[in-house]
């Protein structure tokens, strides 16, 4: 294909791209097995065309669609590109963003990649630009909420785009759920947070995301275990493998005295549904390390969330914890130094080394 690619005229490479974009396992970052298509191979194709031996000039539309294909075709790579490198592709053949859906798809997606990546000030850039071209579009300003409401000092922000979002499209579930997320973290506004994500499951009662988010609320409040626990079981009755369902279940039956097994076993199905899950391994982890006899266990579980995800700060806290529990202060202190590395200013990183700084290693 990437031969045929080297010999196509412009028409024929702009409808292969808009074919490519259109594919729904494409967007959505699928992989095939035997027959995987490697569409990053096809994307440095026409890039080289279009840049270095300048046989291939795509219209503005084309543009677009390549760099779509480039951010979709990342969740492919074996290995994760660095932002600045794929960003600078990205920079160099973007059209400039107009009055066309397909702009506005672009910069969106272009936006997520930059929040996922690390980069909120990027991310907001290209979301308001979506948002000033095309004023209705309600995913680039749910997206924009979503930005402003990890940063601590903008939740006000946050709030007045997310109630925007519900204002263009009184039914849109995400903002409605990213409006509760706000809300539960703010002192005295959990009804009203439980307000929104119970409109949200009116309009959508088998939505998984208001679901779980509403378990987390009522997981929260003391003497509201149960309903809480209804609320997730009823996310996994919905869809079997939802994750997220699952592993918050498994924390609020952690926490319940006589429970720990029925945790565990829920923890190692979210395990056996998605083998490189993160926050199931640390939370079943977790849950290790406080039995007696099972601390290597732990360990080992805490290991693997390591390789997994190489920089992960919450299994290294939990293992760090363990190791100071045995005595083993030398490598609790080594972890807590990767944390503070990793994160600066994580606080348990901190006071950590702080307890420990006569073990570590000059």
């Amino acid at each position: 294909m990437t031969d045929l690619l080297e010999c196509m005229d412009e028409n024929e490479v702009e409808t292969l791209l808009a074919n490519m974009v259109n594919k729904k396992n494409f967007r959505k970052g699928r992989k095939s097995h035997i027959w995987q298509i490697r569409y990053r191979d096809y994307m440095d194709v026409i890039y080289r065309r279009m840049t270095i031996t300048h046989n291939c000039n795509l219209s503005e539309t084309g543009r677009a669609c390549l760099c779509l294909g480039y951010l979709w075709s990342r969740f492919q790579q074996s290995s994760s590109e660095s932002y600045t490198s794929l960003n600078s592709i990205l920079t160099e053949i973007a059209p400039e963003i107009d009055d066309t859906l397909i702009t506005a798809k672009l910069y969106t997606e272009w936006g997520i990649w930059a929040r996922i990546s690390g980069n909120a000030a990027h991310a907001e850039e290209l979301l308001r630009k979506v948002a000033e071209k095309h004023p209705k579009d309600i995913v680039s300003r749910t997206e924009l909420g979503k930005l402003l409401l990890e940063q601590k000092s903008r939740k006000k922000e946050a709030e007045e785009v997310l109630r925007e979002v519900i204002k263009i499209d009184a039914k849109n579930i995400m903002a409605r759920t990213e409006l509760g997320r706000l809300l539960v973290r703010q002192k005295g506004r959990e009804k009203e947070a439980e307000n929104i994500l119970r409109e949200a499951l009116k309009i959508d009662l088998e939505n998984l995301h208001p679901h779980t988010e509403l378990g987390k609320l009522l997981a929260g409040q003391k003497g509201r275990e149960k309903e809480a626990e209804d609320i997730f079981r009823e996310a996994m009755r919905i869809d079997a493998k939802h994750v997220h369902s699952r592993t918050e279940l498994g924390r609020l039956l952690a926490r319940q005295k006589g429970r720990e097994k029925e945790a565990e076993d829920i923890f190692r199905e979210v395990i056996q549904i998605e083998p490189n899950v993160v926050h199931s391994r640390t939370e079943l982890g977790k849950l290790l390390s406080k039995q007696k006899g099972r601390e290597k266990e732990a360990e080992k579980i805490l290991r693997k969330v390591m390789q997994i995800k190489p920089n992960d700060i919450p299994s290294r806290i939990v293992l760090a914890r363990l190791y100071e529990n045995d005595g083993r202060l030398a490598k609790a202190a080594k972890l807590y130094q990767e944390i503070c590395d990793y994160n600066p200013g994580n606080p348990y990183g901190q006071r950590g080394l702080k307890q420990l700084k006569n073990y570590i290693k000059k």
